[in-house]
């Protein structure tokens, strides 16, 4: 099964997100793909129930349909306040609000392989989902920061 990596490029909403780093577009700040991150330019928030929602690329000419979707995300959490274990959900989404199948993953530092510790997390959707092209190149990624007590 061929296999399209779609990077995040346009900002949707919610943005509530801080960027770090010398980028103005929050898409920027993630876009450079797994294989060559930045750490000079990232998203990053500490308020619980902050959301920032990206758009991702169009998909290659010749897609007539799509039954897995995986997201790869490079993240970082500090558990360590002894407060509360935090989590990223993470969810998608086409044609605007439709949400996928699986919705939502969650991201947590044992994912991570532990606390203040950068990770890579690939989350897959497979069940139930059969997208057409024009759902593919509509789709969208929303990132929320959850404490969870």
């Amino acid at each position: 099964m061929p296999v399209a990596t779609l990077k995040p490029n346009a900002d949707s909403t919610p943005l509530d997100w801080t960027i770090g780093g010398p980028v103005i577009a929050h898409f920027v700040a993630v876009n450079e793909g797994i294989s060559t991150p930045s750490d000079t330019e990232y998203l990053e928030t500490q308020t619980d129930g902050d959301q920032d929602q990206l758009g991702l690329e169009s998909s290659p000419a010749g897609t007539s349909s799509v039954t897995q979707v995986e997201v790869k995300i490079r993240a970082w959490l500090d558990d360590s306040d002894g407060e509360s274990d935090s989590r990223i959900k993470v969810e998608l989404f086409h044609s605007g609000s439709t949400a996928l199948p699986g919705n939502p993953k969650y991201i947590t530092s044992s994912d991570l392989g532990g606390q203040r510790v950068y990770g890579v997390v690939t989350l897959t959707w497979n069940s139930g989902i059969n997208l057409s092209k024009t759902q593919v190149d509509s789709l969208e990624v929303r990132t929320e920061l959850e404490d969870v007590a």
